[in-house]
């Protein structure tokens, strides 16, 4: 009796805790309902890089469209150019060479007096994703090293893991 109860139990508490377990992308949406307007950005961005990994290229462009229209009111150069650089990559990942372009030279546009330096290093790294994409090693190193020594000195580790996993994918 008392092993059948207790067989019982792990099977309900299995059962409930299955329910319990949400994915990143969940908890992200959810707190993105709830987060003040300064959170929202960083948010949104990382939500549309869940779904550009994911290749959901869709839904990917509108958070990150999103995301440009939220942070260009508030003037961020940080998020705007995180913003122009996700558009870019997408569009250059669906081999749309001439709209990841413009968006590329629309970044450049925004940040040409800027001094923020973590924007830079996303301009850099758009600038060397747009060389990569169109076959053009020559200024790819250089743009690479210019975008990883800015990102070292603000500490944005998740565009240094990119920048390292670029530079290797990029020499193979």
């Amino acid at each position: 009796m008392i092993r059948k109860l207790f067989v019982l139990l792990i099977v309900l508490l299995l059962k409930t805790s299955a329910f319990a377990q949400i994915s990143y992308l969940d908890s992200l949406q959810q707190e993105l309902k709830t987060a003040k307007d300064e959170k929202k950005g960083n948010i949104l961005f990382r939500i549309a890089e869940i779904y550009r990994v994911k290749e959901n290229y869709a839904r990917a462009k509108q958070e990150s469209s999103q995301l440009l229209a939220l942070e260009k009111k508030k003037k961020s150069d940080l998020l705007v150019s995180k913003a122009y650089t996700m558009l870019s990559i997408i569009e250059l990942n669906q081999e749309n060479f001439a709209e990841g372009k413009k968006l590329n030279d629309s970044l450049h546009s925004v940040l040409s007096r800027s001094k923020e330096k973590g924007a830079l290093s996303y301009l850099f790294y758009a600038d060397a994703y747009l060389n990569y994409a169109l076959m053009n090693k020559a200024n790819l190193i250089e743009l690479t090293q210019k975008s990883l020594k800015l990102a070292e000195e603000t500490q944005d580790n998740f565009l240094l893991a990119k920048l390292y996993s670029f530079l290797f994918a990029s020499n193979q």
